[in-house]
């Protein structure tokens, strides 16, 4: 089960391409760098996703967001409960030209025998990219965590040099079709003379959520030293209920809540038209640093650093590390998430003001233009 690395352009042409990639909203961000590199080297023959099924009604699957690409035409639901999806992948793929597989699991797959069984024995495909799964938490020789690439540089290196400059990483990542940029024109109707703050303040995953009250706080010293900006929360439908929450702490006249009232490529659009993302490490995090947000991260230690920061550059990532770092805990009881617990309300506003400051600057440069040329 080696990788086999891509051969030349020619039998890129002749073969008929899918892409294995499962998991939430930032795995999928993340891979689509490398999926542009797979899409302009199998061109003109799109890309075919094989992806889970939604796992519950809010759940944003690979397909929610990579049809907003433009780089597959198509989408074939893996789910080995349920034969019938396993027999229309076989059946397709037995009688594709050369049919050739991209195996890019988010993380190490219990399963990865089972699938490299179905996919090449019964569905005869060649293999591409097999050892690509996340590599497992990393530490040096003093047992101290070490720095990964980030996901999208990884899955780039498998591929070819992620360092090399290219179209492939630069954003954005999705492109949001008209009507959606009318939507959020209108969304934002009342709000275009405002600079506007993302606010992400929720997870699914409760151990990587900082402390509701730190975000009022931070939410008021906004407020407070740039009046004429706006806070949007942003998030999931889980969100919706502390975002409304958060409102009622500022204001009405001082914040918005969209936490779940809009799906992922109209999240995209709106968090495109913000000047910064303040937030937790979520996939709405993947979303303002896929769009070209610059973002001020707030981490937990549970994994590797580096390895799930956002797309793009210019990002502040807040992070403590301790002798529990690496726990992958969905939830921190024993130690009552010191880590977060660690990240102040001071430590948060030392790195967004400056930020803040400078994009507000940059905001008010650009609308001085547009009037003078209107």
């Amino acid at each position: 089960m080696e990788r086999i690395r891509p051969s030349d352009r020619s039998n890129f042409v002749k073969a008929k391409p899918y892409v294995f990639r499962i998991g939430h909203l930032g795995d999928t961000l993340a891979a689509i760098p490398a999926l542009r590199v797979l899409s302009k080297k199998h061109s003109p023959t799109p890309l075919t996703l094989i992806t889970n099924s939604p796992a519950y009604d809010s759940y944003v699957t690979a397909w929610d967001v990579l049809k907003h690409t433009g780089l597959f035409d198509d989408v074939l639901f893996y789910e080995t409960r349920r034969p019938s999806t396993l027999i229309r992948i076989a059946s397709e793929m037995r009688h594709s030209r050369n049919p050739v597989l991209y195996y890019l699991p988010p993380v190490v797959r219990r399963h990865k025998l089972r699938d490299w069984i179905f996919f090449r024995v019964l569905c005869g495909a060649s293999i591409e990219a097999l050892d690509s799964s996340a590599p497992l938490r990393r530490r040096g020789p003093d047992r101290a965590l070490v720095r990964l690439p980030r996901e999208f540089e990884r899955l780039l290196g498998i591929f070819g040099d992620q360092h090399q400059p290219r179209e492939e990483v630069v954003p954005p990542l999705l492109n949001p079709k008209p009507e959606t940029v009318t939507k959020i024109d209108l969304l934002l109707s009342g709000l275009r003379e405002r600079p506007l703050v993302a606010l992400g303040i929720g997870s699914k995953m409760p151990a990587k959520k900082w402390f509701f009250e730190r975000y009022v706080e931070i939410a008021r010293r906004v407020v407070s030293s740039y009046p004429f900006a706006r806070l949007i929360v942003v998030g999931g439908a889980e969100d919706e209920a502390e975002g409304a929450r958060l409102v009622a702490a500022v204001g009405l006249s001082s914040a918005l809540n969209l936490a779940g009232a809009l799906d992922v490529v109209e999240c995209a659009e709106l968090l495109s038209r913000c000047v910064v993302y303040v937030g937790n490490d979520t996939g709405t995090m993947h979303l303002a640093g896929s769009m070209g947000l610059r973002c001020i991260a707030i981490f937990t230690s549970r994994d590797n650093p580096g390895h799930w920061e956002p797309f793009g550059e210019g990002h502040v990532i807040l992070r403590r590390d301790l002798s529990c770092s690496g726990c992958m805990l969905e939830q921190c009881v024993e130690r009552r998430m010191e880590c977060l617990n660690l990240i102040t309300v001071d430590d948060v506003w030392h790195a967004l003001e400056p930020l803040l400051k400078d994009a507000i600057a940059h905001w008010e440069n650009n609308s001085a233009n547009q009037q003078v040329r209107s």
